[in-house]
């Protein structure tokens, strides 16, 4: 049998033995896409109408492939680190400090720009160290073609300064331990839309890497109403909605769809002191009243209400997080939830 040295519609000449980029559709947390250069290798099929007149080149179809040939680099990203180093200082007159020097990294839905020398900064030993931004250890092939002005082309260095002021006595680094631990924030921001886009109502098809999901609270006394109140820090580059499901009265089974909480923006405050949402299609999962960006760790109080509810016997919260810089993710605390009967 003769077949044709090709994948898909795509001559095997513009893959084989060659090194691809990453493609403008950029990375997810965890895949990213590759661009096969339609340009080269071949005639130019890149752009439909060229003088060749040879018409745009695509794969037609979906396959799996690859073998142990077939290889990737990969660049570690984090937020956090660990450097964990076994250092005896003896007495009161030894001690030693660290400093790290890093490059920036991008986060997934960020506008960072990637491999910029951030010099050293002190770090504590053996301790989490939260940093400000995302950082990133390249790849080989990355630091030498990115980093050619950095020692060595290391994208990153960890810096051990021994002190004493005893002659007779200095710290020891049991180097066969030594280690740094990175951490990284799994954020990203999926949706734009959340009144349009139904897939944050999903339980399974979420988009949102950070989800938190309560555990169902059973009622002895059926409800009408549903109050969220939490404690969260919120950057500016970062947001988070809350959603509710519930057990209806009339009903022994629980849902799997997530309904939003109205949102400041999309309700109006009746005399008796309920709310009800100008346009249910609106919600925005937003709470009650707008409240601003925090401060470094400052933790502002959120309240969410959902009146005028159909009887419920239980619910379970759900709250979706998401931001462009990983080193800034929401953090939430003091949760806490009240149903009533109108």
């Amino acid at each position: 049998m003769v077949t044709k040295y090709e994948l898909n519609g795509v001559s095997l000449r513009r893959i084989n033995g060659i090194t691809h980029d990453v493609s403008s559709l950029g990375n997810e947390l965890d895949q990213y896409h590759i661009a096969v250069d339609m340009s080269t290798n071949g005639n130019d099929r890149s752009n439909d109408g060229d003088t060749s007149g040879a018409p745009q080149l695509a794969f037609t179809s979906q396959a799996s492939t690859g073998g142990n040939n077939c290889k990737a680099t990969e660049n570690i990203q984090f937020n956090e680190i660990v450097p964990n180093y076994d250092i005896l200082t003896p007495g009161s007159t030894t001690s030693a400090t660290a400093s790290v020097r890093t490059i920036t990294g991008r986060s997934v839905d960020g506008l960072e720009t990637s491999f910029i020398d951030n010099g050293f900064e002190s770090v504590e030993l053996n301790e989490v160290n939260k940093l400000s931004s995302v950082r990133m250890v390249a790849s080989n092939v990355n630091e030498t073609t990115k980093l050619a002005t950095l020692p060595r082309n290391k994208s990153f260095t960890t810096g051990i300064t021994l002190n004493t002021t005893d002659s007779n006595l200095s710290p020891i680094i049991y180097t066969d331990t030594a280690m740094s631990e990175f951490r990284l924030n799994r954020l990203n921001q999926p949706i734009s839309n959340y009144s349009t886009d139904n897939r944050v109502n999903s339980l399974l098809f979420d988009p949102h890497a950070a989800v938190y999901v309560s555990n169902t609270v059973n009622l002895a006394q059926a409800a009408t109403s549903l109050k969220v109140i939490l404690a969260a820090y919120r950057h500016e580059s970062a947001d988070f909605r809350v959603l509710y499901n519930l057990i209806r009265a009339d009903s022994s089974e629980v849902t799997q769809e997530f309904e939003l909480f109205p949102g400041y923006d999309n309700l109006t405050i009746n005399a008796d002191g309920t709310i009800t949402p100008i346009n249910n299609s609106n919600n925005s999962g937003r709470p009650d009243t707008f409240v601003p960006a925090s401060l470094e760790n400052q933790y502002l109080e959120y309240e969410f209400t959902a009146d005028n509810l159909d009887l419920f016997t239980g619910y379970t919260i759900k709250i979706v997080m998401s931001g462009t810089n990983q080193a800034r993710a929401p953090r939430i605390k003091d949760l806490r939830t009240i149903a009533l009967r109108w």
